[in-house]
């Protein structure tokens, strides 16, 4: 595994260093820019995005049960540093058609300059459950971007999970269930209408760091432009293994005794292509 990071990051390196200077930098304060990895943390105010992709996930089974569904996310910029939205709300298409879950946010940047190469914006994610097996769960949380070059941009995020659960025999009885996530996300713009993104972090179902999840996919995408300054539509495909590092609790039942085993899962995996629109 480190080996493959150690010959990874210097060729991503050296990618960004030779894209770098063909893209020139524009202000993100005033614009959105066309360039992927030079946009804000948050939309222009009345800027309205709509995001739609469709995904195969592959079970590792003999395929009959593998589900295809549609993801749709909106956002929307309220005013200058305010964002509001939805998070992905999946639409099951097969084999079975169901909506489990919507999750709705609200982003304010609260750091940002028009040369400074940071951002930080705050965020309150709120879960709202379909059917008898979803949770209602709030997240709040905290949004770093880091402009490393005019063609890459550096992704981090740390947010507080809380699901509150409800009892399948007795509804009104929840109990609550707290973890984590560590959210990292690499883009790169290749060329001024061209990006790629590597998406992976940490996810922790409670306070336990020695149980945990890496995803880690890849996206491919190329930008429509509205005219010289403005994005119109983002073309994009996808490729993910959902659960590509897992650590777990084995308890051995001769002793009683509990061990934590690590995973590298890639019989797993996600496909999908979408499309993201811009309106000003």
């Amino acid at each position: 595994m480190r080996s493959l990071v150690t010959r990874f990051l210097p060729a991503l390196a050296l990618l960004t260093a030779l894209a770098s200077p063909a893209l020139a930098q524009e202000d993100r304060n005033e614009t959105y820019p066309i360039v992927y990895a030079q946009r804000p943390i948050t939309l222009q105010p009345n800027q309205f995005m709509v995001d739609l992709n469709f995904d195969y996930l592959q079970l590792g089974g003999d395929g009959g049960d593998n589900p295809i569904f549609a993801d749709v996310a909106l956002e929307y910029g309220v005013m200058k540093n305010l964002t509001v939205g939805t998070l992905p709300v999946t639409l099951g298409l097969s084999p079975k058609a169901e909506v489990n879950r919507a999750s709705a946010f609200g982003r304010y940047r609260f750091l940002y300059g028009a040369h400074f190469p940071l951002e930080l914006a705050a965020e309150l994610q709120v879960t709202f459950p379909f059917g008898d097996t979803a949770n209602f769960g709030l997240n709040p949380g905290l949004r770093a971007r880091y402009f490393i070059n005019n063609a890459a941009r550096l992704d981090i995020g740390a947010f507080l999970l809380v699901e509150f659960l409800k009892s399948q025999n007795d509804p009104g009885n929840r109990g609550t269930a707290i973890g984590f996530e560590l959210p990292v996300d690499l883009s790169i713009s290749l060329a001024r209408q061209i990006f790629l993104t590597i998406d992976t972090g940490f996810i922790y179902p409670d306070f336990d760091v020695s149980v945990f999840n890496v995803p880690l996919g890849i996206k491919l995408g190329y930008t429509l432009p509205r005219n010289e300054e403005m994005p119109f539509l983002d073309i994009y495909a996808t490729f993910s293994f959902p659960g590509f590092l897992s650590s777990h609790e084995e308890l051995d039942l001769s002793d009683g005794t509990t061990s934590t085993t690590t995973d590298v899962t890639t019989d797993i995996w996600q496909l999908g292509i979408g499309a993201t629109f811009h309106a000003f």
